[in-house]
C-alpha cells in the first residue's frame, strides 16, 4: 500500500496478525488498515503479476482455467485457512470461497516437494519410500518443524505421511532479525533521525530491502566487511552527520 512517502502505508510481517486473527494490520508508522484488505490486495498484486508474466510467455490466458496453489503455515487452523480463501475471493482470484481453482498447501509439505524436485540426482535416489525426513521450514514469520515418511519411489508423484504433527514457533522467523536491526538503528540514529526514518515509508522500505540483501549474503564462517546503504535518507543524513553518529556509537560501545 505504497503510493508515496507521505500517504503510503508500509506493512511488515502482517501474516502474524492473521495468526492472532486481528481485525486490522498495523503499518510501520502505527496507522491501521483492515487485515482482509491488506492480504487480499497482496494476493491480487501477486496474481496480476503472475498473469502478466504468463501472458508475456504464452499469449492469451484464461483466468478461469488456472488452478492457484497457496501455501499456508502448518500451525494455522481451519479458521485461518478459511480467511485466506475469503481473501482470494475478495482479490478476484476465485469466484467462490470453496472454488476448486484454489488449493491450500501446508508449507512443510510444499517444502518437502520442492527439496525433492530441486535436489541432485544422487539425493533424489535417497528420497524414496520408506525414508523418514525432518522438514524445517524457516520462513519470515514462522518456523514449522515436522517429520514425514516418504510413500513414493523415484519418478513417482510425491506422497508422504506426517509422522509427527507440525510444531515450531511463531516468533522465530527472519523478520525478527529485522526487528533487532531496527532497534540498532533507533539507538544509532537517535530520536530525531529515527523519527524521520520511521515516518518516511519509502525510505524505510529501501533500507530494509538493502538489509534483506545483506542477510541473504551473510556467512558466519567468512570474515567479510559489508556496507549498509543509508543514502536513502538524503539530506537528512550528510557525510558529516554520519561520521558523528559512528563516532558517538563507537564511543558508547567500545
Amino acid at each position: 500500500m505504497l503510493d508515496d512517502a507521505e500517504t503510503g502505508l508500509l506493512f511488515q510481517s502482517y501474516k502474524m496478525h492473521l495468526l492472532r486473527m486481528d481485525k486490522n494490520a498495523i503499518a510501520a508508522d502505527g496507522r491501521e488498515l483492515s487485515l482482509m484488505t491488506v492480504i487480499s490486495q497482496t494476493l491480487k498484486y501477486i496474481a496480476d503479476k503472475a498473469l502478466a508474466k504468463l501472458t508475456e510467455q504464452i499469449g492469451k490466458v484464461v483466468p478461469t482455467k488456472i488452478r492457484w496453489l497457496l501455501t499456508v503455515p502448518a500451525l494455522w487452523n481451519e479458521e485461518h485457512k478459511q480467511f485466506m480463501r475469503k481473501a482470494a475471493l475478495e482479490a478476484g482470484i476465485i469466484d467462490d470461497v470453496n472454488s476448486p481453482q484454489l488449493i491450500l498447501c501446508l508449507e512443510p509439505e510444499g517444502a518437502s516437494i520442492q527439496c525433492r524436485e530441486d535436489s541432485e540426482e544422487s539425493l533424489k535416489k535417497e528420497l524414496v519410500r520408506p525414508k523418514v525426513v525432518m522438514v524445517l521450514d524457516c520462513g519470515g514469520g514462522t518456523v514449522d518443524i515436522t517429520v514425514h515418511r516418504l510413500l513414493c519411489q523415484e519418478g513417482e508423484r510425491f506422497l508422504c505421511e506426517e509422522l509427527l504433527p507440525s510444531s515450531g514457533g511463531c516468533e522465530w522467523g527472519a523478520k525478527f532479525v529485522d526487528q533487532y536491526f531496527e532497534k540498532f538503528l533507533e539507538e544509532f540514529f537517535g530520536p530525531e533521525l529515527y523519527g524521520i526514518y520511521t515516518s518516511e515509508a519509502s525510505v524505510r522500505l529501501e533500507i530494509l530491502k538493502h538489509f534483506e540483501m545483506m542477510k541473504r549474503k551473510f556467512c558466519p564462517t567468512v570474515e567479510e566487511r559489508t556496507r549498509l546503504q543509508l543514502s536513502y535518507l538524503g539530506e537528512e543524513l550528510t557525510l558529516q552527520k554520519l561520521s558523528s553518529l559512528i563516532a558517538a556509537f563507537n564511543e558508547k560501545h567500545p
